[in-house]
């Protein structure tokens, strides 16, 4: 496991879900549609980086689901 992998990508995939957190726990849900954008360009970015950058993460993992290694293109 690549530590500093592990931590970029558990880091975006964190700050995604904050964000959302704090988006979207207002009350009106009428106004949950007005909020959707803004979480799709501005922090789904961060959470698809982060999900990205598993398999450079936890390779050992993704070589026993994928059968061979993450390297080979």
């Amino acid at each position: 496991m690549d530590t500093r992998e592990s931590l970029f990508s558990f880091i975006n995939i964190i700050i995604a879900v904050i964000a959302a957190y704090f988006l979207f726990r207002k009350k009106p849900r009428d106004a949950v549609v007005s909020r959707g954008p803004l979480f799709m360009v501005c922090f789904l970015l961060f959470f698809s980086v982060g999900v990205g950058n598993l398999p450079l993460a936890l390779p050992g993992l993704f070589e026993r689901a994928l059968g061979h290694s993450v390297w080979v293109n």
